[in-house]
C-alpha cells in the first residue's frame, strides 16, 4: 500500500519531464540514475546473484522487466499520449481498472492461489469503490470506434503490469527484495536503451539540465527504486492477489492530490458524494482483504510425512526432518522460525523451504530442524506452524559460513518464539 502511495506522487515530480522527453527516454533515464544513485548498495547486493538463478530464473527476469518496467509504461503512456490529443481523458483510465482482474486470474492459474468466499465478497466491492471514487454515477462515455489503439494500449499496459506482478513473485522465490530489486533496475538499463532506439527516440540532451536531473534523483530515492524496494519487501510476503488489491491505493492517493492545489493536471478538483462512497467503499474492502490474510498467515499451517534426506543436516550439526509436501505453497524461499507438533507435543524449530544452493540443488525442499530434539521421525507426520521470516535463501562460498549463518538463525528463532510464546 506504501508503494503505492508513492507511485500516485509520482505524478508530482514526473508530469513535467514528460513534456521535453519521450517516453521511452524517461524510461531509460529512470532506471540508469536510479541505478547510479543506489549504486553503492546496489553492487554489493549484485555480486550473489549469479549463484542463485538458473536458467529458467533469468528468463524469468528478462521477462517482468521487459513486459513489467518497460512494456507496461510504454503502452500507458502512449495511450495517454494517443487519448488526450482527442481530449479523452477517461478511456485508458478506465481499462486499466482491469488489472487487478487480470492479476487474479493470472495468481490463480499460475501461482495456484486460492480465493476464499469472503476475498470474493469484498474484491468486487473494492472495485466499486475504486470506480466510484474516480468516476462517481456519470457513466463515462466509452467508444471502441476511432479509438481501437487506444484500447489496445491500455489493455496491454495493465495486462503488462499485471502480469510483472507474477513475474516478480517467482523472481522472489529465489532472490531477496534489494537483490529482486537491483537486479531488475540494472537489467532494465541496457533494455530500454534497445526500445529507444527502436522506436527512433532520442533524450535532447539540452533537456537534461539541473533541474531534471534532480526529478530524476528524487524520482529514485522515492517512487522509483526505493518505491519498488518498499514493493518486493510487501511482495515477497503476500500473495499476488491480495498486493494487487493493496495496490488500489494508488487511485485513492491519486484522487487526494488531485483535490489540492498540488494536482499536475489543473486546478484543484472537488469530491462528489458518490466519489466519497466509493473511498469508503475501498478503503473499507483494502483493510478486510488485507488484514483477513494477515490472519491467515499468522499461523500458517503445513503438514506431511517425514521422508529420508541425504543427512547433510545431520552431518552439519543441525539435522533437519524433510517433509514431503502435498500441495504447492505460496510463500517465498527463505528460513522461518516455526512450531512442529510431533506427538501431540509441539516443539520450536527453524525451518528452510527452497533450493539447497550451496549442495548445487535447484528443486525446493520442505525441512524443519527442530532446536533440542533428537529422535527418529522417519514415517512420521509433522504439523509445522509457521510463526516469522527470518531471511531470504542465500548461497554460500562454503559450508563453514553457511553453518555459521544457520547459528545466527537458531539464536533469532529462539529469541522470536520466546517471545511469541
Amino acid at each position: 500500500m506504501l508503494a503505492a502511495a508513492l507511485w500516485a506522487v509520482d505524478a508530482l515530480i514526473r508530469t513535467p519531464l514528460t513534456q521535453q522527453i519521450p517516453a521511452s527516454g524517461i524510461v531509460f533515464l529512470e532506471h540508469l540514475i536510479g541505478f547510479l544513485v543506489l549504486s553503492p548498495v546496489f553492487v554489493l547486493l549484485l555480486k550473489n546473484i549469479p549463484a542463485k538463478l538458473a536458467k529458467n530464473d533469468w528468463l524469468n527476469l528478462a521477462a517482468v522487466t521487459l513486459v513489467s518496467s518497460i512494456g507496461g509504461t510504454l503502452f500507458f503512456t502512449e495511450a495517454l499520449k494517443q487519448s488526450f490529443s482527442s481530449g479523452d481523458f477517461v478511456t485508458p483510465l478506465l481499462l486499466q481498472k482491469t488489472q487487478p482482474l487480470i492479476v487474479i486470474a493470472l495468481s490463480v492459474i499460475f501461482l495456484k492461489e486460492r480465493l476464499t468466499p469472503r476475498y470474493l465478497l469484498f474484491t468486487p466491492l473494492a472495485l466499486l469503490g475504486s470506480y466510484l471514487m474516480s468516476f462517481g454515477l456519470t457513466p463515462p462515455a466509452l467508444t471502441l470506434q476511432g479509438k481501437e489503439l487506444v484500447f489496445v494500449l491500455a489493455l496491454g499496459a495493465a495486462l503488462g503490469w499485471g502480469s510483472g506482478t507474477i513475474f516478480s513473485k517467482n523472481l522472489l522465490k529465489k532472490l531477496n527484495f534489494a537483490e529482486s530489486t537491483a537486479i531488475r533496475f540494472l537489467a532494465a538499463i541496457p533494455m530500454s536503451f534497445v526500445v529507444m532506439l527502436l522506436l527512433g527516440q532520442t533524450v535532447p540532451i539540452a533537456t537534461l539540465n539541473s533541474e531534471a536531473l534532480l526529478r530524476f534523483v528524487l524520482i529514485a530515492i522515492s517512487t522509483g527504486a526505493v518505491g519498488l524496494l518498499i514493493y518486493y519487501k510487501g511482495l515477497a510476503r503476500t500473495e499476488a492477489k491480495i498486493s494487487t488489491i493493496s495496490e488500489l491505493t494508488f487511485p485513492l492517493v491519486s484522487i487526494v492530490i488531485a483535490i489540492t492545489p498540488l494536482n499536475p493536471y489543473g486546478a484543484a478538483q472537488t469530491l462528489t458524494g458518490a466519489n466519497i462512497v466509493g473511498i469508503v467503499f475501498l478503503l473499507t474492502s483494502v483493510l478486510v482483504i488485507s488484514l483477513d490474510y494477515a490472519h491467515k498467515t499468522a499461523k500458517l499451517l503445513v503438514a506431511g510425512t517425514v521422508i529420508r534426506g541425504k543427512g547433510d543436516g545431520k552431518k552439519l550439526g543441525f539435522p533437519t526432518a524433510n517433509i514431503a509436501l502435498t500441495e504447492a505453497l505460496t510463500i517465498s524461499y527463505g528460513v522461518y522460525a516455526c512450531l512442529v507438533r510431533v506427538n501431540h507435543k509441539t516443539h520450536h524449530a527453524v525451518l528452510h523451504f527452497g533450493p539447497r544452493m550451496v549442495f548445487g540443488e535447484n528443486k525446493p525442499q520442505f525441512e524443519v530442524h527442530i532446536l533440542d530434539f533428537k529422535q527418529n521421525l522417519y514415517g512420521k507426520k509433522l504439523s509445522v506452524e509457521i510463526r516469522d521470516f527470518i531471511r531470504g535463501t542465500q548461497t554460500f562460498p562454503n559450508l563453514k559460513i553457511m553453518v555459521a549463518r544457520i547459528k545466527k538463525d537458531v539464536v533469532k528463532a529462539r529469541r522470536v518464539l520466546a517471545m511469541m510464546s
